[in-house]
């Protein structure tokens, strides 16, 4: 593919940079004959852990040129060898894609352009004195064709056809292949089509005075109703588009090529996406993503609110309408906004994708999230950590204090120390639930946490979560260092945690302590409880005088400075400076572990 596999360093500035040659054949469709960024670093080490995510993106840009170029043959192909055939719905939502496609032009604009009007009326004198209907009709269908596809009859019987294709053929052309019709122009259906677009350029030139008179209105745009009860006219075939499920499938399909050595993060995420475009497709009755409308996903996202939150398993077998209907019923806690934001962010990206590869001009998701920002409450850090009455119940619990573990799962010694990792460490749950015992180690007497994703099971959230995390010396007087002595020749730190069906080791044993804090010990309902740990450790740090810098270091927050990308946080430093975190507020001889 002529693609360069390692970074280039420039000659003068001896900056790296990523590059990869656009072959010729799909350097139309790209736009450039090489795609090139900086990596804006003279360290050949540093930019060997850029180059890969953007040499990554570069070929992504590639594979969908590839696509739309394998496309734009098929369709040349078909044209000759099995062309497509519209219905009379089929013209009607063409026509419609574009006036609303120029409508949108014209509204994207500050100030008015006069090449619009221009344009206008350069089709309407191009046209001469043509007159075409207000309406396409079923009447005009039988008219056209006159019962026989082979009819050579023309539609309202003019002789302008040449000037239509003059003016309009190129639109026309460009329209039908973006919607992936393989229609040449001498075919009948594409004279149809042709001629009603020139009658919304008809309508769009009194648009566009209207918008030079400050007269333009929303309502201008035009609404299909996208259920075709027409039945197929004179041997038309119904073209019945691009399914949410086959969307998906190759939205899965670009996402394995792009994040390819990143299996355990992809798994979850191709899970929580999933979650959401079954929804949809039992919502939308498997419409063809060609025909959502914004309307649509107003009213996804209006029913999403509705349904019940942590439904049981017969709640979730039943249609969406009769899970509503039940948490309505019997009063269920429904999905929260933040979760509905969630979904449509992760359904947005889905539809972001078809717009990437031309299978739709809008995406009608995108805004839909914003009214659910305005509705989500912003809580403050205080109410997202432990209070000290918290910890109290949490580690006075019978999980430290007589050994309890989980009755129905076995979990192993995860439920003791994820925990006290978390709270001494401020560390996130899968950081610390993934962990191998070889990531333990120690340098010069001081024993600490590698946490790094050195293999394809474990994953972190970004580059600052690559990080040393001293072992507090309270974890050493509470027993870890015996515990992963105990572990023998066991690859994992927490060896009974198994990966779940989000892709992650932390999950289940993560919902089971959630559940224990909230029922057995009555811990707040609202707080995370793994996650809750890392917002009192921020806490701690900041009471303790702990500068910003370092204790975003140890808990792997990008800081945003500049200034702290310089030099480096030597181990003996965090060390020290994480010790003046506050022991657990019980007797730490209390709760020491012990080897059963």
């Amino acid at each position: 593919m002529g693609t360069m596999a390692t970074p280039f360093k420039h000659k003068k500035t001896s900056v790296y940079y990523c590059r990869v040659s656009v072959p010729k054949d799909l350097r139309d469709i790209v736009g450039k004959t090489e795609l090139k960024r900086s990596l804006h670093t003279k360290d050949i080490n540093q930019a060997k852990r850029l180059f890969p995510e953007i040499y990554s993106e570069f070929n992504c840009v590639i594979e969908t040129a590839k696509r739309k170029l394998e496309t734009e043959l098929k369709i040349k192909h078909r044209r000759t060898t099995s062309p497509d055939k519209l219905t009379m719905f089929d013209v009607q939502v063409l026509a419609s894609r574009y006036y609303n496609n120029e409508i949108e032009a014209l509204r994207s604009h500050e100030t008015f352009c006069a090449n619009a009007i221009a344009k206008y009326d350069l089709i309407l004198v191009n046209l001469g004195n043509w007159k075409g209907n207000s309406e396409v009709t079923l009447e005009d269908f039988d008219v056209m064709f006159g019962g026989n596809e082979d009819s050579s009859a023309r539609p309202f019987q003019h002789d302008r056809n040449e000037a239509l294709v003059e003016c309009l053929g190129e639109v026309t052309d460009k329209l039908l292949a973006d919607n992936g019709y393989a229609i040449p122009r001498e075919s009948k259906y594409y004279q149809i089509l042709i001629q009603t677009l020139a009658l919304k350029a008809q309508k769009l030139s009194q648009v566009a005075m209207q918008y030079y008179s400050n007269n333009f209105d929303d309502s201008d745009f035009e609404q299909l109703a996208y259920q075709d009860t027409t039945p197929p006219l004179n041997n038309l075939t119904v073209t019945t588009g691009t399914k949410p499920r086959e969307l998906f499938d190759r939205y899965e399909e670009d996402l394995r090529l792009q994040k390819q050595g990143q299996e355990k993060t992809l798994k979850r995420t191709i899970k929580d996406y999933e979650v959401v475009i079954k929804r949809f497709i039992e919502f939308s009755n498997n419409k063809s993503i060609e025909d959502v409308t914004s309307r649509d996903i107003a009213e996804f996202r209006d029913l999403l609110l509705r349904l019940p939150s942590r439904p049981s398993k017969n709640v979730t077998s039943m249609p969406l309408l009769k899970q509503v209907e039940y948490a309505k019923a019997n009063k269920l806690k429904t999905l929260a906004p933040k979760t509905v934001r969630k979904l449509l962010m992760a359904l947005s990206a889905i539809f972001e994708f078809a717009k990437e590869q031309t299978l739709i001009d809008i995406n009608p998701v995108h805004g839909s999230a914003k009214r659910l920002s305005q509705t989500i409450k912003q809580r403050s850090g205080k109410e997202k950590e432990y209070p000290k009455e918290d910890l109290l119940r949490i580690f006075n619990s019978p999980i430290y204090t007589d050994s309890f573990r989980p009755p129905r799962a076995d979990y192993g010694e995860a439920v003791y120390w994820l925990p006290l990792l978390a709270y001494y460490t401020g560390a996130r749950r899968e950081e610390l639930a993934q962990l191998y015992t070889l990531d333990i180690k120690e340098i010069n007497g001081i024993h600490y946490f590698d946490l790094e994703a050195n293999d394809d099971d474990k994953s972190l959230k970004n580059c600052s979560s690559v990080r040393k995390v001293p072992i507090h010396n309270d974890l050493i007087d509470l027993g870890f260092l015996s515990y992963v002595k105990s572990l023998k020749n066991s690859k994992r730190l927490f060896p009974k945690l198994t990966i779940g069906g989000d892709g992650t080791y932390g999950d289940n044993v993560g919902d089971w302590l959630g559940l224990y804090f909230r029922n057995k010990l009555k811990v707040n309902s609202q707080l995370r409880p793994i996650h809750a740990f890392r917002h009192t450790f921020k806490t701690n740090a900041r009471l303790v005088g702990m500068s910003k810098d370092v204790h975003d270091t140890i808990t792997g927050h990008n800081s945003g400075d500049v200034s702290s990308s310089y030099g480096h946080y030597p181990l003996e430093l965090l060390h020290q400076e994480i010790n003046r975190i506050p022991s657990i507020p019980v007797e730490l001889n209390r709760i020491k572990w012990k080897l059963n």
